[in-house]
């Protein structure tokens, strides 16, 4: 029976093939236990070329493809291994077949060169070989010689088919058959991967989420410090864009490199949802989202890149809206609403602070304060009726900032004056009082 175990050299040995292979056993179980021990997710694709014209014959052909097999199998196609034969897709497969590139598995007593050549009918040899002339490299002008090597010998299998003989990768999945014939794979199907680049629509979608997080960071510090941002929005901007910034440097470095294990870009998108999702989603909680799984990422980056392109696009709603407002003569304020849905369902506050007792500014300036519409302000003050009431808050409203000095009152939306203002470009306010160093601020609550 084989074994992994070193070769006992020693003098005077009679030496057999069955020693070198020995050796070449001990060698590369040896090296796939180092390299299962500094990482887990050591197998897959570096990378991987469908020829596209063969899918519209019905068949699936390998361009190239690199990479190591689950078994520790390294293989270089078609550079240093045998290209796989064509697979001819038959009627009889299922939807949503996978293909596999398969690899036989070192069976103890099985053969593992052929030497024939017929290692793709049926489970044949791992491997099959091939004759090269290679220069004697210890001398100058080092004459040549003629030796045999072993070249992995893969083939391409459907997932259907019993595979348990086989060390495999997926590289693509079959989504239908037309009726010319032609093959249909599903474009967004990531293979088993060593480096993102053996999948090019991760790769795309990648770039796009680090142009979408950019564009996104650079919106939101355009608007940043803007007047007639106080408070409120300036916060949950300043902690978004801190955020994004956080992101992307990672993110556009992984889109750069050549060659990156799908891994830690998986674990940095699970951290971008988790820090999308406190600003933008719904619920304010990150979602369940599905484990890292190396040997079937089909069945776990889906999810995530749906949910990264749901938050990139979405748009941070403020729930406190200031609304710009300019002081006119005799006492006149104007305060203009161009989105007529905020009067419709928004709840407005109107901040006041000024250089007086603040019971005072409680009692007088309900008292000495009208408002209305702008188109029907100086009717009121002129006829001398009522406007929209004012009433004081005990405490500012939870969604906006806090300032020392201010008192709060909520517009009355109960009043049948605010019938006023359905068509209207906005409100108005007449203070006729004396309130010095007077200073307002006017909101609009959501939610």
């Amino acid at each position: 029976m084989a074994s992994n175990n070193k070769v006992a050299w020693s003098d005077g040995l009679f030496v057999k093939p069955h020693h070198f292979q020995q050796q070449t056993r001990y060698l590369e179980n040896l090296a796939q236990r180092y390299a299962s021990g500094s990482e887990a997710h050591n197998f897959g694709f570096h990378q991987l070329i469908l020829n596209e014209e063969l899918l519209s014959l019905g068949k699936v052909a390998v361009v190239s493809a690199s990479g190591i097999m689950p078994d520790g199998t390294v293989f270089d196609i078609p550079g240093t291994d045998v290209s796989p034969p064509v697979l001819d897709i038959s009627e009889g497969l299922t939807a949503n077949e996978i293909i596999y590139l398969c690899v036989p598995l070192m069976i103890d007593g099985g053969i593992e060169i052929d030497r024939n050549r017929n290692a793709a009918t049926g489970v044949g040899a791992r491997y099959v070989t091939d004759e090269i002339a290679v220069r004697d490299n210890t001398v100058q002008a080092g004459e040549l010689a003629a030796i045999d090597v072993a070249r992995a010998c893969p083939v391409l299998l459907p997932g259907s088919q019993d595979l348990s003989a086989y060390s495999k990768l997926a590289v693509a999945r079959i989504v239908d058959k037309t009726g010319e014939g032609a093959i249909v794979i599903d474009k967004g199907f990531y293979p088993t991967m060593l480096s993102i680049s053996a999948a090019p629509s991760l790769r795309r979608f990648l770039g796009e989420l680090a142009d979408g997080v950019e564009q996104r960071a650079a919106t939101i510090a355009g608007r940043i410090g803007k007047p007639d941002q106080n408070g409120v929005a300036e916060v949950a901007d300043f902690l978004l864009l801190r955020g994004l910034n956080s992101m992307s440097p990672l993110l556009r470095h992984y889109v750069r490199m050549s060659m990156v294990h799908p891994r830690p870009v998986y674990e940095l998108l699970l951290q971008i949802i988790g820090e999308l999702s406190t600003f933008l989603n719904e619920s304010k909680i990150c979602p369940d989202l599905p484990v890292y799984d190396h040997a079937l990422p089909h069945q776990c980056w889906p999810t995530v890149t749906q949910h990264l392109r749901q938050l990139v696009t979405a748009t941070l709603v403020a729930n406190a809206i200031p609304i710009p407002h300019e002081h006119k003569l005799h006492g006149y304020v104007v305060a203009p609403v161009h989105e007529r849905e905020l009067i419709r369902t928004a709840e407005f506050v109107l901040a006041v602070k000024a250089n007086v007792p603040q019971e005072r500014l409680h009692r007088e300036f309900v008292a000495q304060s009208k408002i209305s519409s702008i188109e029907k302000i100086r009717e009121l003050v002129h006829k001398q009726l009522p406007g929209i009431p004012l009433r004081l808050m005990p405490v500012a409203p939870r969604q906006l900032p806090y300032h020392a000095g201010y008192s709060y009152f909520a517009l009355e939306r109960s009043s049948p004056r605010w019938g006023h203002l359905e068509n209207s470009d906005g409100f108005a306010f007449h203070i006729a009082g004396e309130f010095p160093e007077l200073e307002l601020q006017f909101w609009a609550i959501m939610g």
